[in-house]
């Protein structure tokens, strides 16, 4: 629906549309993307005992900052070192890196029109961080 949006001074910009996102299902989706990427990537298929758990920056705000830091150092700034796959220049492109000790395990980033990245990893189920799985 078109609804008026105020900018944070409490003027009233111009009318915008506005829609409600179901984020869980667009982790889900994320999440089987992921798994896609993972057999073209490998030609291995995921192992049946392993999870894609997917991340947005909603999701990210809610981690601890212990938990958020460590993300941070061990996921966001490795993957942006990683050179990026693009499928369509400015719509779509991902950056990933595989475990080196395990075959499946893996982290990605899933970039969508320059602005809106996706955080995964695929990992044994029963893992830390959780905001989606990708079942």
């Amino acid at each position: 629906s078109w609804m008026p949006i105020f900018i944070p001074q409490g003027l009233r910009a111009k009318p915008a549309l506005r829609f409600k996102v179901d984020l869980e299902r667009i982790l889900r989706v994320v999440a089987r993307t992921v798994r896609g990427l993972h057999f073209k990537e490998t030609n291995r298929r995921l192992p049946a005992e392993f999870d894609v758990v997917t991340h947005c920056d909603e999701t990210l705000s809610h981690l601890p900052a212990g938990s958020m830091e460590a993300c941070r150092k061990t996921l966001i700034l490795p993957l942006s070192e990683r050179p990026a796959t693009i499928i369509a220049p400015g719509i779509f492109c991902y950056r990933f890196m595989l475990a080196e000790d395990d075959n499946a395990g893996s982290a990605w980033a899933l970039i969508f029109y320059e602005r809106k990245t996706f955080i995964a990893v695929t990992c044994p189920k029963e893992q830390p961080m959780r905001a989606s799985d990708g079942s």
